[in-house]
């Protein structure tokens, strides 16, 4: 077995097991009820969802056009750059809900620690995979694209840019009530 498809196996493998952990942390978590948002919430959750789908539309009318007036981009860039597209999409929406308290819903206003630890041990996993990948031979690989390097640097940057803005907000909110206490910490420790 070369080298290659033994990185391609252990992949596939470790992505089964990320998917199998997360399963098992939503079932934990009892996401089946389902999520009550108040009027102001699911109006600024509209707001958002049109403007990331004008991005989107955006994004992916000038993915196809580009891509069909460019002779020389490798075929291997196109789905890369349409996963790109669909994710910076979902950070626009989630950015802007976190930002006008419309993420979360009106029972948890402060996401838990438990969310708190998915976050971050998906941010972990898509770096693992981001290192692992570009150790085999960088962003190209015998002259090819590295997409999985590709993917996982684009998940990589969705979660944590909503980590980051969960965060941001959370410590600015914190400054606009006068909390002198250490809002990030608290974040944290919240249930």
């Amino acid at each position: 077995m070369s080298e290659h498809s033994m990185s391609y196996a252990m992949g596939v493998g470790f992505g089964v097991f990320i998917a199998i952990v997360i399963l098992m942390i939503f079932k934990k978590l009892n996401l089946t009820k389902k999520p009550e948002y108040d009027e102001r919430q699911l109006y600024e959750q509209g707001r958002a969802n049109t403007i990331a789908y004008r991005f989107s539309l955006a994004g992916m009318g000038l993915v196809l056009f580009l891509y069909g007036f460019k002779d020389d981009i490798p075929f291997e860039i196109f789905p890369i750059a349409i996963l790109a597209v669909v994710v910076l999409s979902v950070m626009i929406f989630a950015t802007y809900c976190i930002f006008h308290d419309a993420y979360f819903t009106t029972e948890q206003m402060k996401p838990n620690k438990k969310w708190i630890l998915l976050w971050v041990f998906i941010i972990v996993a898509n770096l693992f995979s981001l290192i692992v990948n570009l150790q085999i031979g960088g962003l190209y690989y015998d002259g090819r694209v590295n997409t999985a390097a590709l993917s996982a640097l684009v998940i990589l940057m969705l979660f944590a840019t909503i980590f980051l803005a969960t965060c941001i907000h959370r410590y600015s909110a914190g400054k606009k009530d006068g909390d002198d206490d250490d809002v990030i910490d608290d974040f944290a420790k919240s249930k």
